[in-house]
Parts: C-alpha cells; sequence; structure tokens
C-alpha cells in the first residue's frame, strides 16, 4: 500500500503544507479551491503534476 501511494505522499510535501492537500481535495470536489494568505496557491504546473498523480492511484 505504501508503494502505490508513495508518489501522492510526494506531490503532497511538495510546497508547505496544506497548500498541497487543499488543492487535493478541492481537485476532488470536497472542499473550495482557496488558501489564505500568506500561504500561495500552487502554480498551474504543479497542479497538473499533483493531479495526475491522483488520478494515477
Amino acid at each position: 500500500m505504501h508503494k502505490k501511494l508513495y508518489p501522492a505522499f510526494r506531490k503532497l510535501f511538495m510546497a508547505p503544507n496544506p497548500v498541497p492537500v487543499k488543492a487535493a481535495l478541492a481537485y476532488r470536489e470536497v472542499i473550495e479551491d482557496y488558501v489564505r494568505r500568506p500561504l500561495v496557491e500552487l502554480t498551474k504546473a504543479e497542479k497538473t503534476e499533483l493531479f495526475f498523480v491522483l488520478d494515477s492511484i
């Protein structure tokens, strides 16, 4: 199980927490896609990488 989910673990920590986790939850339509300052949202490229990994598990 760990080997299967490891790529997702890596991507969920690619930026300061909780930004990638919130982006993943927004992608699954659990929450709205926003973060409060001083955090910034993921770039479009980072979101694409994250969503690709999420879709593959």
